[in-house]
């Protein structure tokens, strides 16, 4: 019961039952005992299966020459509604596949993100020779097992085109 002039907050909890699922529900707010006097609030979800992601999911560098260096990022948010600490980054030896060394990360850091907190790590590919390189970033998170490592797939090759000026006599 309220009285003119007055508010009230209400805690509505959403537990989702499959990810990647939109589940909707309402409730009704009535003010008198008239019909005339109801507020239909709706409400829309979508649950997530990990509440941690990077974009893009990979990052292509191209044809690079060898000597030259190029540098992108990869951005990553907490899309939960839990904080979330990353424990750290950097290349991943999984898969039986090691990450290139002509791949480098900034420096790891321990980072704690709020709901909606978001960070940016920055790949750095400077190959040495012709020929591809691949790998993968990996960022290590505090989510439980299976969502603790995020993979970012890095692809690059040594090559593309070059110029050589000559001074003329």
């Amino acid at each position: 019961s309220l009285r003119a002039g007055e508010s009230t907050t209400m805690e509505v909890q959403f537990s989702p039952v499959i990810a990647g699922t939109r589940e909707r529900g309402q409730f009704t707010l009535r003010a008198c005992e008239s019909s005339a006097c109801e507020v239909q609030v709706r409400l829309d979800g979508v649950g997530v299966e990990a509440g941690f992601r990077c974009d893009p999911a990979s990052l292509d560098f191209g044809q690079v020459n060898p000597g030259s260096c190029l540098t992108k990022s990869v951005s990553c948010e907490n899309i939960a509604n839990d904080q979330i600490t990353v424990v750290g980054w950097g290349p991943s030896s999984g898969a039986g596949q090691a990450t290139s060394p002509d791949y480098t990360f900034e420096p790891s850091t321990v980072l704690v993100l709020n709901e909606g907190d978001s960070f940016e790590v920055d790949v750095t590919y400077c190959p040495e020779d012709l020929g591809n390189d691949e790998g993968n970033l990996q960022i290590e998170t505090d989510q439980a097992l299976s969502n603790r490592y995020v993979f970012v797939g890095l692809r690059g090759s040594g090559g593309g085109p070059d110029i050589e000026v000559a001074v003329a006599e």
